[in-house]
C-alpha cells in the first residue's frame, strides 16, 4: 500500500468509459486511482457535496497524503 490516495469524483452519465485518460495515465505513473460516486446521480449542489463526499471518502481511508484528481471535460 501506498502512502499516497489518488481518488477522484466520477458521477457522469458514463462511468465506464469517461475518466478512461485518467485512469491510464495513473496507472502509467503506478498510481492507484480510487473513484466515488460511480451510479450515482450528480448531486444539485455539487461544489458543497464535493467537499463532503471527498472527506467522507478519505475517513475511511488510512494513506498519509491525498491527492484529488479531476475528470478532465469534453
Amino acid at each position: 500500500m501506498s502512502d499516497l490516495c489518488t481518488f477522484t469524483a466520477n458521477f457522469t452519465t458514463k462511468p465506464e468509459t469517461d475518466g478512461i485518460l485518467l485512469r491510464q495515465s495513473c496507472k502509467k505513473f503506478g498510481l492507484e486511482l480510487h473513484e466515488y460516486g460511480i451510479g450515482e446521480p450528480m448531486p444539485r449542489t455539487w461544489k458543497q457535496a464535493k467537499i463532503v463526499r471527498a472527506i467522507d471518502f478519505l475517513s475511511n481511508r488510512n494513506e498519509k497524503y491525498a491527492m484529488y484528481l479531476r475528470l478532465p471535460t469534453a
